[in-house]
C-alpha cells in the first residue's frame, strides 16, 4: 500500500518499559496509572514523530487490562489530536476469537477448530509450521 509504512516498534510501542502491567498481568491489576503512561507517550511523542492521526485497536471484551488500555486511549488521544478507532472483535459461533484461544487449540493440535477461527492464509501458515516442527522433532 502506498500510504502505509511499517516501522519497527523498538522499546516504546506497547513496551515493558512503558506498559509494565501488560506484561505482568499475574502481578499487576489493570488501572489508569499503568495505561496512562503508554498512551501519553504515544500521543505526545510517537504520533507526532510519525504523523499519526488515527490509531486502531481491536475491541477487548475478555481481557480487563487491554480493555482498560483501550478506554485510556479513547480518553487521552483527543487531547492530542489523535483519533482512536476501536475495531469490533470477530466472533465465531457466538464467541470472540482470541489469540489465546488459537494458541490453546494449537497445543491440542485441533486444526479443525482453528480453521473456523482464522483466515485461510493463517490456517495454511499454522499447518505448515506444525509440519516443520514435527520434522524437527524426528
Amino acid at each position: 500500500m502506498n500510504n502505509v509504512i511499517v516501522v519497527p516498534s523498538g522499546e516504546f510501542i506497547i513496551s515493558g518499559k512503558t506498559l509494565t502491567g501488560y506484561f505482568e498481568r499475574d502481578v499487576i491489576q489493570p488501572n489508569d496509572v499503568h495505561t496512562s503512561y503508554d498512551t501519553i507517550i504515544f500521543a505526545e511523542y510517537v504520533a507526532p514523530a510519525f504523523n499519526i492521526s488515527v490509531r486502531f485497536a481491536g475491541e477487548e471484551p475478555i481481557d480487563a487490562f487491554t480493555n482498560n488500555y483501550n478506554q485510556m486511549m479513547k480518553k487521552t488521544f483527543p487531547f492530542y489530536g489523535v483519533e482512536f478507532v476501536e475495531i469490533p472483535r470477530a466472533e465465531c459461533e457466538g464467541n470472540v476469537i482470541s489469540a489465546s484461544r488459537v494458541r490453546k487449540l494449537l497445543e491440542e493440535n485441533n486444526f479443525e477448530e482453528i480453521r473456523k477461527l482464522v483466515p485461510e492464509t493463517t490456517y495454511n501458515y499454522l499447518v505448515h509450521r506444525n509440519e516443520i516442527q514435527k520434522e524437527e522433532k524426528k
